[in-house]
């Protein structure tokens, strides 16, 4: 399901689909910074300038990115969806979950930075009103922080709350979290809650 290749995590169902994505592992450097980011964009034939990024408040918004939009950080949101080929999203995580979203009957994608607080509020129910049939959805956790490392079981409660929204099981993608755990995999992953407060890796969907 998802697999690691030259440093960076991909979910190999949605790859098999031409869907690009990928999360970049703490080898690749902080992605915070927009010279690492760029380089990586670059060697996926993903133009930099076109990347739609999320402000990452810790809220429940979820945007639906239009053309005009094209290479914006769109204020006040943590999840944004398209159905436009070739706009690439993107957001950045140390701990909190990216949920990585498709319909492929629709071409439609979507990218979610899911924490504790925007998932009591209701983020992963706002991500999928917006792709309107829950049952064509397939949705990929990317990786996060652990149960063991902290006590919300964030995948935990997203898998419940999209079962409730409708969305099948079996379309459902978990990771394995002692492999993919950012707590306590330090040599793979940055983590806010073992005190990287600043440092990001990035997660990006495009179709």
């Amino acid at each position: 399901m998802w697999f690691i290749e030259d440093n960076l995590v991909y979910c190999k169902i949605f790859s098999d689909y031409g869907i690009k994505n990928f999360i970049t592992t703490k080898k690749l450097s902080d992605m915070t910074h927009t010279a690492n980011r760029d380089k990586i964009l670059e060697s996926f034939g993903i133009k930099p300038n076109f990347l739609v990024t999320a402000e990452q408040i810790h809220s429940s918004k979820v945007y639906h990115v239009k053309k005009e939009n094209l290479g914006e950080k769109i204020s006040r949101v943590d999840g944004l969806v398209t159905d436009i080929k070739g706009i690439p999203l993107g957001i950045l995580t140390a701990d909190c979950v990216p949920v990585f979203m498709v319909d492929k009957n629709k071409k439609r994608i979507g990218l979610i930075h899911c924490g504790r607080k925007g998932l009591e509020e209701g983020i992963i129910e706002n991500g999928v009103d917006i792709f309107e049939n829950p049952q064509d959805i397939e949705v990929a956790l990317g990786p996060h922080i652990c149960p063991k490392c902290y006590p919300i079981n964030l995948s935990g409660e997203i898998l419940r709350r999209l079962k409730s929204k409708g969305v099948k099981e079996k379309n459902i993608y978990s990771i394995d979290l002692e492999k993919f755990c950012t707590f306590h995999n330090p040599e793979s992953f940055f983590s806010y809650r073992r005190g990287d407060k600043i440092s990001r890796m990035i997660s990006v969907i495009q179709m």
